[in-house]
């Protein structure tokens, strides 16, 4: 099975802090808004309860960020973040 992650769910600015990094946290973002978005009650109103409903529901208040909010993008942006590796090659000794 194959996903393809649909980026015009975001607005450009709220989008910026992934660039920097990209792909990093990419995917974590795409799947946060999308968590968000199925547990907002207005969209859940505007699918009709009924999950198969919205993808497109997504496509109509698009950019969903800018729908969800600020708030709800800061959070899904800070789960997005890659965390710091306490592992990883040893400091080069210096000569």
């Amino acid at each position: 099975m194959s996903v393809e992650l649909d980026w015009s769910l975001w607005c450009s600015r709220h989008l910026e802090p992934l660039r920097a990094k990209w792909p990093e946290g990419a995917v974590i973002a795409m799947v946060e808004l999308f968590k968000a978005a199925a547990a907002d009650d207005r969209v859940i109103a505007a699918a009709g309860g009924d999950a198969d409903n919205l993808t497109a529901v997504l496509h109509v208040i698009a950019p969903v960020c800018c729908y969800l909010g600020d708030a709800v993008v800061a959070q899904i942006m800070a789960a997005a973040a890659p965390t710091p590796s306490t592992e990883g090659p040893e400091p080069k000794e210096e000569l």
